[in-house]
């Protein structure tokens, strides 16, 4: 006998809720912005804050990611929010721009960035591209929440090749 536990859509729901402290939907959006410390303004990367389906299928995690990676203002926080459908914000990846942290703190938020969004297509497809919990209500948006799905991995590879190579030249 297997054991494999097999959790009910509200086990599922509630599993989630307690690791990350919002409930996915497909109407939360996904921000990423770049914030001055010094100067308190807030950049906001690309056109706003995205769905879901159409995160992935941006280039914004790529420029996000990237940009930390290559910014030597130490003023710089680079922050992806998720907007909430009541409007509530949630600053789940905040990345401080301190040289001297830089690399062990893009690790550290890569790990959780990740886990977030496995996490989270996790509830929207199942095995096969099936479609999980309801993301919205018509079929292309399912597509295009799958095809981000597969973007989403190869980010994943891309960028971890990204981090090993910084990782290796620290040594």
């Amino acid at each position: 006998m297997s054991n494999i536990k097999v959790l009910t859509i509200r086990e599922e729901n509630e599993e989630f809720e307690n690791l990350f402290n919002f409930k996915p939907s497909g109407v939360c959006n996904y921000l990423c912005s770049i914030y001055n410390n010094v100067t308190h303004l807030r950049t906001i990367i690309g056109d706003g804050g995205v769905c879901l389906d159409e995160f992935f299928n941006s280039d914004l995690p790529r420029i996000f990611f990237n940009s930390y990676i290559i910014d030597k203002n130490d003023t710089n926080k680079y922050i992806l929010s998720i907007i909430l459908p009541d409007s509530n914000t949630i600053n789940y990846i905040v990345l401080n721009s301190d040289s001297y942290n830089k690399k062990k703190l893009l690790k550290e938020e890569f790990k959780k960035f990740n886990d977030l969004f496995d996490k989270t297509f996790a509830l929207f497809i199942k095995d096969d591209n099936r479609k999980g919990r309801p993301y919205r209500a018509d079929s292309p948006i399912f597509k295009k929440l799958v095809d981000g799905y597969n973007k989403f991995k190869e980010f994943k590879l891309s960028q971890k090749e990204t981090l090993d190579s910084i990782m290796d030249n620290d040594e």
